[in-house]
């Protein structure tokens, strides 16, 4: 049985000596993070991770994780009991007698905390409403779409491309519906966003998701937690090789993915300059919605980070700080284009404009092809 200063004994512990007793084989040397492939799964792409700073793991991919005790209970099949037994011989750690009452209501508090990082709980139920809800409400008739064609920012043709290719919704009301897909096709989640006529976000309307939906509409659990990635993940499917001419564009909101997905489909190649590469544009979802894990499934594609713009450099030098990590973690660079902290005005970085609105302010496409540069 095992006591409060046996398991304290357990978590003092790196996760990376568990891994290693387990064999796992992991990626990385400096940094907080270290990658590995998952062995729940047939994982073509590193997508594991051990946190150092947190002593957890987590699979951006299938959506498991958890401590040291988690990781053995997964990997060896083992209870509870077993995995912690499983630790203390493979670390040598030394208990004393432990408190068979406190075992019970700390395995129970155990079970309850790692219910929801489970990757069944998270995914399943939404995946098997998945036909209902990006099929059915695929459609071009949110005040989004249709102030991207009044405004004349999109034509018809680029609209439905677009609303096809991200699976945009729409909401009764005239929201929009952004769908957050993996490259597995699993619906992770989707936000639901209002946009005024001259199309800009209606603040007077706060987002919500669809999970938060069908927890009042009792088709969720209150219980359940949404796995979320990159917006437009799932655009990089089987037809897009990691090792083809293929640029994965990162930005900030799902609006500048879709406008610059229509505008900006090619950029100039950056071997041979005069042939041009096809470019997949994904959204993080916010400033700060942007790390490591939602970055690992692009692992082995050309990578450029497009942060917005602001007065003091911020979102630039924050989203650098996150490239720059996942560049040690994962063993590849992830580059961060500074053409907004170059070419936006001092009015313009006051309004913290995006590569979308650079684009449509100067109305120069040619010139946000240099970016490949």
């Amino acid at each position: 049985m095992f006591s409060q200063s046996t398991l304290d004994k357990i978590h003092d512990r790196s996760i990376l000596e568990v891994a290693d007793r387990l064999l796992i084989r992991y990626r990385g040397t400096t940094g907080n993070y270290r990658q590995c492939q998952c062995f729940m799964h047939d994982d073509k792409h590193p997508s594991m991770w051990f946190k150092l700073s947190t002593n957890t793991w987590h699979c951006a991919v299938c959506g498991k994780g958890g401590d040291a005790i988690r990781l053995v209970m997964e990997h060896e099949n083992l209870r509870f009991d077993e995995a912690v037994r499983w630790i203390i011989k493979e670390l040598d750690i030394f208990c004393l007698d432990d408190d068979d009452r406190f075992q019970r209501q700390w395995q129970s508090r155990y079970k309850t905390s790692y219910r929801r990082s489970n990757h069944e709980t998270i995914c399943k139920p939404i995946c098997k409403l998945r036909s209902f809800l990006t099929d059915r409400c695929l459609s071009t008739s949110s005040t989004f779409c249709q102030a991207l064609l009044s405004n004349g920012i999109l034509t018809e043709a680029q609209m439905r491309n677009a609303a096809s290719n991200y699976r945009l919704g729409a909401t009764r009301d005239g929201g929009v519906i952004f769908w957050m897909i993996d490259t597995d096709e699993r619906v992770r989640e989707g936000k639901v966003m209002h946009y005024l006529t001259d199309c800009h976000r209606d603040h007077n309307r706060s987002p919500t998701t669809i999970s938060s939906i069908l927890k009042k509409q009792g088709k969720l659990t209150d219980d359940f937690i949404a796995s979320y990635c990159l917006f437009g993940l799932h655009l990089l499917d089987d037809d897009t090789a990691p090792d083809d001419d293929t640029v994965v564009a990162v930005v900030e909101s799902e609006k500048t993915a879709v406008i610059c997905s229509e505008l900006i489909p090619v950029i100039q190649g950056r071997q041979h300059p005069d042939r041009q590469s096809s470019v997949v544009w994904l959204a993080a979802g916010g400033l700060t919605s942007l790390n490591v894990e939602k970055l690992a499934p692009l692992v082995g594609h050309r990578v450029i980070i497009f942060p917005d713009t602001d007065p003091d450099g911020k979102a630039f030098a924050h989203w650098n700080t996150i490239a720059k990590e996942a560049s040690r973690a994962l063993g590849q660079p992830f580059t961060v284009s500074d053409i907004l902290e170059r070419q936006a005005s001092p009015e313009q970085k006051q309004r913290k404009i995006d590569i979308a609105d650079l684009l449509l302010e100067r109305q120069d496409i040619q010139s946000i092809n240099t970016f490949s540069k």
